[in-house]
């Protein structure tokens, strides 16, 4: 037996919908992730963080990484 969804939405929506929500959860995990390795216990503390919280966590963390000139630039 099948019942119809009680909210109607184009499949194509909903489909790019879903692609754009499962993309941006793994992005975030990958974000924690190296989180993690530059200060273990990241992941914990941004584990009840919203998405927002958890950019600015990032950023503040990668500018107290002190690295040197051939690192940054990827030499």
């Amino acid at each position: 037996m099948s019942l119809p969804f009680r909210t109607p939405g184009e499949d194509a929506y909903l489909m790019a919908l879903g692609r754009a929500t499962f993309i941006f959860a793994s992005l975030e995990w990958n974000v924690i992730g190296i989180g993690e390795r530059f200060d273990p216990g990241f992941i914990y503390a941004s584990a009840k963080m919203p998405a927002g919280s958890i950019a600015q966590s990032f950023i503040l963390l990668l500018n107290r990484i002190e690295l040197k000139d051939e690192e940054r630039r990827g030499d």
